[in-house]
């Protein structure tokens, strides 16, 4: 697993793991057992850590659909999504991300619409051969269409017309699901993920692309109707609506849904997230029952004669320090990084250990220094490919000889 985490750090690496797991999404699901389902978290974790808020290399685009399929089974009638275990990274909260991937989504929809009717009307010229099997563009089904737009009946066009926007109202609707999945938090009452990405402060953003005030009428309505629940789960579900609301707003502006259909999906939307976070409620308290992950057993160290222990072992990771000797490079087993625990005692400070990587995993790490021989101490920033989530560490520097 470490190998796999580092080798993630590379673009080409992340795009063969979206493209790997397509292939085992069988009717939009995959049920996996606890362990697996922590090792695909694991996984999409480190290829979106990164990923840019922006996505330039589209990773995020190609791992949102697969985070509603991959799922694990934790009671009668509760199934816990990956999304719900990847809404830490900035990209999800980015109005550009979802417009991008909306207008994709809406154009892919639009485009099997047309040529769906364009395969019907071609039936029957079949034996103009084989040489024309290009596939079209949409931009080239657009020129197509709008060249042929005069010619067709009114009733013929209002089809059409209604048609076009139905795709984009149940679009519309799809990504309202799609979005509260990746906002709401699964503890709603922490409300972590809104103060750290400054998503609650998106109201506060001058909303010059929305010409209509619907959202703004609907999010206060949601307000004054959400008074018994709890403060700050409303805020978070309230944040939320209004996040949608300007999505919803710009992209159905913009490709000229009808007021009817702006005002139902308004309707809807602070609906889809409350029962969201229902469906959430139950998830986070079925997750708590879950058994704890065995954390590797502490290895005491030995200790010189009147030595004491000053402080119990505390976990920590040792990373390499820039020296070549341990990591494998130069012969022997690779002993760094290592996962184990610091140990303070009257004479020394003690690191003691196993390598993290797992064919060497029965060997045991032991490093320690006199600590009168501390010189300094510095917070560095690192990135740990056994533990994405750590992201700082400490420098100690001693004056002593190897």
């Amino acid at each position: 697993m470490p190998a796999v985490l580092r080798a993630l750090k590379g673009r080409t690496a992340r795009v063969c793991l979206t493209q790997e797991l397509n292939q085992h999404v069988l009717q939009n699901r995959a049920v996996l057992d606890d362990q697996q389902f922590d090792y695909i978290v694991r996984m999409m974790n480190c290829t979106l850590q990164d990923c840019s808020h922006m996505d330039e290399h589209g990773i995020a685009a190609a791992l949102l659909p697969l985070v509603t399929a991959f799922c694990r089974k934790l009671g009668a009638g509760v199934t816990q999504f990956a999304y719900s275990c990847v809404q830490e990274h900035m990209v999800w909260t980015n109005m550009q991300f979802w417009e991008a991937m909306f207008y994709g989504d809406v154009q892919n929809h639009i485009k099997a619409l047309y040529m769906e009717d364009r395969g019907q009307q071609k039936d029957s010229d079949q034996q103009e051969g084989s040489a024309n099997k290009r596939e079209i563009s949409a931009l080239e089904l657009a020129a197509e269409q709008n060249r042929l737009w005069p010619t067709l009946n009114k009733e013929l066009q209002m089809e059409r017309v209604q048609k076009e926007e139905s795709t984009v109202f149940s679009q519309a609707i799809h990504y309202a699901n799609r979005m509260s999945y990746l906002l709401l938090p699964l503890d709603t009452s922490k409300n972590r993920l809104l103060r750290s990405s400054g998503l609650g402060d998106v109201e506060s953003v001058s909303n010059s692309y929305v010409t209509n005030s619907i959202a703004g009428s609907m999010a206060e309505s949601y307000d004054t109707e959400s008074g018994f629940e709890d403060a700050e789960s409303s805020d978070v579900a309230n944040s939320v609506v209004r996040f949608i609301n300007r999505f919803v707003d710009k992209v159905c502006n913009e490709s000229g849904v009808t007021n009817e259909h702006l005002k139902a999906l308004h309707t809807m939307i602070p609906d889809i997230v409350q029962m969201h976070i229902e469906t959430l409620d139950a998830v986070h308290r079925e997750s708590k029952r879950l058994p704890p992950i065995q954390k590797p057993k502490l290895l005491s160290p030995t200790l010189l004669p009147g030595e004491e222990l000053v402080m119990d072992g505390m976990r920590v990771h040792l990373i390499l320090d820039g020296r070549e000797e341990a990591t494998g490079h130069m012969g022997g087993p690779p002993l760094l990084p290592a996962e184990g625990a610091i140990f303070l005692t009257t004479y020394r400070l003690i690191f003691k250990g196993t390598p993290s990587d797992a064919l060497v995993g029965e060997q045991i790490v032991t490093r320690s220094f006199p600590i009168a021989s501390l010189t300094k101490e510095k917070r560095i920033s690192v990135t740990l490919p056994m533990d994405q989530f750590v992201q700082e560490g400490l420098q100690l520097r001693s004056c002593t000889f190897q």
